[in-house]
């Protein structure tokens, strides 16, 4: 994970803001870059012994056909059924994440704070007044 972290840092490096659509290119060179670096260490690195997956799987039980041999080798029926139940799940949290996030986000970009009032952006305040407090009734 931390080479992942790094070959996504220094592949963005090289992409400068003068280029155009230079965001949108150093987030797809980052997620290729990091993409084959996972690749190539999940390779490069020696698997997990099973007596450390199947201590794993007692004690979470996950769900889908990878898990079957480490399910057989605990001497334990492996869970079927699960995976569509768990997507559903999982869509359902996006929705409601990308829903706060959206919701939370519209009141500050109307000027509104958590009390439905309209808040004065400092640029408008009057000067000697208390912080945060109307100058006026006017309308801006």
């Amino acid at each position: 994970m931390i080479a992942a972290l790094a070959a996504a840092v220094v592949v963005g490096r090289f992409i400068g803001d003068d280029v155009p659509g230079a965001f949108g290119l150093r987030l797809g060179a980052a997620t290729l870059a990091t993409s084959i670096v996972w690749i190539g260490v999940t390779f490069a690195t020696a698997a997990e012994p099973i007596e450390r997956l199947a201590s794993f799987y007692r004690k979470i039980r996950p769900a889908g056909p990878g898990w079957g041999p480490v399910a057989k080798a605990c001497g334990l029926e492996p869970i079927r059924g699960e995976i569509g139940s768990n997507l559903l799940n999982t869509g359902l949290g996006i929705v409601f994440i990308y829903g706060a996030l959206f919701t939370s986000g519209a009141g500050s970009s109307t000027r509104r704070s958590i009390c439905g009032q309209r808040r004065r952006p400092a640029s408008h305040r009057a000067r000697g007044s208390r912080s945060g407090s109307w100058a006026g009734s006017e309308s801006w």
